[in-house]
Order: C-alpha cells, then sequence, then structure tokens
C-alpha cells in the first residue's frame, strides 16, 4: 500500500497491538492491586486505636506516601501507551531531515553527562534522510540516551549514517554493558527495560516512529561489547 509521497504506508500488526494492549493490562493491573491492598491499611489503620509507639496518622501517611508513587507510575504508563499509539498510527509527514544537524544538537544537550562520563564521541553522518523530521528528532534523541544510559566512564559512542539499498540507515553503536540474547528479543518491547527507574517506553518508541514510515529497527549486541542500533528509512522516492 503507498501513500500519495511514495512512502509505502504503515499497517500496524496484530501482534504489535496485541503485544501494546497486553502490557497495558498487565502493568495496569499491577499497581491497581497494591492500591486496593493499600487502601485496605488505611481502612484499619484509621479503625484500630491509636498508640504512642504506633499513631494512626503515621501508617495512613505511609500508605498515601505509597499510593502517590504508585499513581504516578500508572500516570506514566497511561502517557506511554498514548505516545506509542501515536507513534503507530499518526500520519507522517515527509520532508528532507540534515541528520547531522539534528545529531549535533541531541549531543549538546548531553554536554554536561559527556563531561561527567569523559565519553568520547565519533560522528561520520553526510546523509540528508527523507523522513518525518519531528520523528527523527525523536529517534536520535531515544538512541543517544539510551547509549549513554549504558555507559561506564570512559566510554564510546559512534554515530554514522549509510545507503544499504532502498534504505537510508543511521547507525548508533555504544561500547556500554551490552545485551544478552533473551533481552535483546526484548529490546523493543513497551515498558521493557534494563535500567532500574526507566520507563521503557524510549525504543519502543522508536519502532513505531521508524515503522510508521515504512523503515525498520533492529539492534545487535554483546555482553561487556556493547550495542549497535539501525535504523532504516526508505530512500526520497524519484
Amino acid at each position: 500500500m503507498r501513500e500519495g509521497n511514495g512512502q509505502e504506508a504503515f499497517v500496524a500488526s496484530k501482534q504489535d497491538i496485541q503485544q501494546l494492549m497486553s502490557t497495558l493490562t498487565h502493568d495496569l493491573c499491577n499497581p491497581l492491586v497494591n492500591m486496593q491492598a493499600l487502601m485496605h491499611d488505611i481502612r484499619t489503620a484509621l479503625d484500630e486505636p491509636s498508640t504512642v509507639d504506633k499513631p494512626a496518622s503515621r501508617d495512613v501517611a505511609e500508605s498515601l506516601d505509597m499510593m502517590e508513587t504508585t499513581v504516578a507510575s500508572m500516570n506514566r504508563l497511561i502517557l506511554g501507551v498514548n505516545d506509542i499509539y501515536h507513534g503507530m498510527f499518526d500520519e507522517p509527514e515527509y520532508a528532507s531531515v540534515d541528520m547531522l544537524k539534528l545529531v549535533q544538537r541531541a549531543v549538546e544537550r548531553r554536554h554536561d553527562m559527556r563531561e561527567k562520563l569523559k565519553v568520547s564521541i565519533y560522528m561520520k553522518i553526510d546523509h540528508v534522510f527523507w523522513a518525518d523530521p519531528l520523528a527523527m528528532h525523536g529517534v536520535i534523541d531515544a538512541l543517544l540516551e539510551n547509549a549513554f544510559q549504558a555507559l561506564a566512564y570512559d566510554g564510546h559512542i559512534s554515530i554514522k549514517t549509510e545507503r544499504r539499498g532502498d534504505l537510508d540507515v543511521l547507525v548508533v553503536r555504544d561500547s556500554g554493558c551490552g545485551m544478552n540474547e533473551h533481552d535483546l528479543k526484548r529490546i523493543f518491547q513497551p515498558f521493557f527495560s534494563l535500567k532500574t527507574g526507566k520507563a521503557g517506553i524510549g525504543l519502543a518508541l522508536v519502532k513505531a516512529w521508524v515503522q510508521a514510515q515504512g523503515g525498520k529497527v533492529w539492534c545487535e549486541s554483546r555482553i561487556d561489547v556493547g550495542s549497535i542500533f539501525y535504523v532504516g528509512v526508505p530512500v526520497k522516492p524519484e
């Protein structure tokens, strides 16, 4: 199926939809169960008489703090699903994208982190992509953020572009901790993250944005060697 601009129109697969809904259902169910338990604790604390050692107000305050954390987590989840949904189904707006300029800006925004970790960055970017500028901005930002999170002190990141058949490809390599085969298969799933406290939205959004433009994304990784992420979007139609 082709759009008027010559790009292949993206049709979300049944598997993509099932995965998104399954994750949403599972990850919303768990905090809701926690909320029910916390509300029960509050009722119990209010029904029981207070003592000097254990005032009811303290139990209630602790439960409310936990409920606040749970609600914030649920809110992040819902916002993440909304972002992924729009990434999958919003119509791309194609234009010539200066990839070097986008990458340079993304690197500049991480100047402090780069200095702190002593990260060296190599760039060889000499392609202009035919893609959605806002989506590519998000792709570069997410991949660079992911690379920094994978690095220890004195790490290396390389960013380059190349032409592979009918695809313009962005390649982001890091010298980070790498992934095993099991995690590699899940890395683009919504809400999967190897970092504690991270929402696991970024790489799922990358996949959604790229597929919506008729492209593809994939990754290679080795433990203690690092990871290479590839983002390929179709070349500009003649």
